[in-house]
């Protein structure tokens, strides 16, 4: 296995649940996960993103948080959220 394979699948796999979640948004499905089912997701993304800064400082663009499908209000909410939970852990 190269070294990007495992890149690759991860990133295929992050676009195939962005879809799924999607598809569930748009048909008015996306409440009634289990709270750690959520958590879990949260807790990869963030660590992705926070990945993905420290290549920045390496000289690597650092990617967009969000895209237009996430609006202000959604960004606010779990920007708060994540604020709220780490400030528990401190």
């Amino acid at each position: 296995m190269s070294t990007s394979e495992p890149s690759e699948k991860l990133c295929a796999l992050i676009f195939e649940l962005r879809e799924e979640i999607e598809r569930a948004s748009q048909a008015g499905k996306l409440t009634g996960l289990a709270p750690d089912c959520v958590t879990h997701l949260l807790s990869g993304a963030v660590k992705l993103y926070a990945a993905a800064a420290e290549d920045a400082e390496s000289g690597i663009g650092l990617p967009a948080a969000t895209d237009s499908a996430v609006s202000t209000t959604e960004a606010i909410v779990v920007a708060c959220a994540l604020l709220r939970a780490s400030s528990k852990s401190i």
